[in-house]
């Protein structure tokens, strides 16, 4: 029974090479990285230096993927992230407790291309609140089947996507898109998004 896919992040530090995650039907799934209270922040910095696809599919029991940690360093080689059909996944990055917040909230995946989120039932955030991810490659988002996600989207002047946890709405508002001056992402695709605030703010293309 498969509860999680690396035991340890000074193993995951040994996987220099590892340029694929593609992990299917593991209902069982917890964890990717067994989560470790006493390793310091240092030792989840670096991780993932080559890896450029991660791909969860039907893992009914995750509910977070990675430490937003590892986001401050690692990743930077990344340009596909595709997850679907994982009804507990609360949030993509995650932190263990307060004290692992850290002081830098801004993090930036300088090759992500395409982002496709996809029947998450229970996702409320990309990240946990205060924190703002920024995908200057970012041409591909597709967001589909995650009615309780919060997390706003936007373009600034430099054509970079940013995505900005919110705190949970109580209320159900309507999408407000604007996709026209939208030069450098080719696809945006969003559905049900019953509790989104606003997806693509005004400011877009100025």
């Amino acid at each position: 029974m498969l509860t999680h896919l690396f035991s340890s992040t000074t193993l995951v530090r040994n996987l220099l090479r590892l340029e694929s995650i593609d992990i299917e039907d593991c209902g069982e799934l917890e964890q990717i990285i067994v989560e470790d209270h006493t390793e310091n922040d240092h030792v989840q910095l670096g991780l993932f230096p080559n890896l450029s696809s991660i791909s969860v599919k039907r893992c009914g029991k995750i509910k977070t993927l990675f430490p937003v940690i590892i986001a401050r360093s690692g990743f930077q080689k990344l340009r596909t992230l595709i997850i679907e059909e994982s009804f507990q996944l609360e949030e993509l990055f995650g932190y263990k407790d307060e004290a692992d917040m850290t002081s830098d909230r801004e993090m930036v995946l300088p090759r992500l291309d395409r982002l496709t989120l996809k029947q998450l039932a229970s996702l409320f955030n990309f990240c946990p609140v205060g924190y703002h991810f920024i995908f200057p490659s970012l041409s591909w988002l597709v967001v589909k089947g995650c009615p309780k996600i919060t997390t706003r989207f936007s373009v600034d002047q430099n054509r970079s996507v940013h995505a900005k946890a919110q705190a949970p709405q109580t209320a159900k508002e309507d999408v407000d898109m604007e996709l026209s001056p939208l030069k450098t992402t080719r696809n945006i695709e969003c559905w049900d998004f019953d509790s989104l605030r606003k997806q693509l703010p005004s400011y877009i293309g100025k």
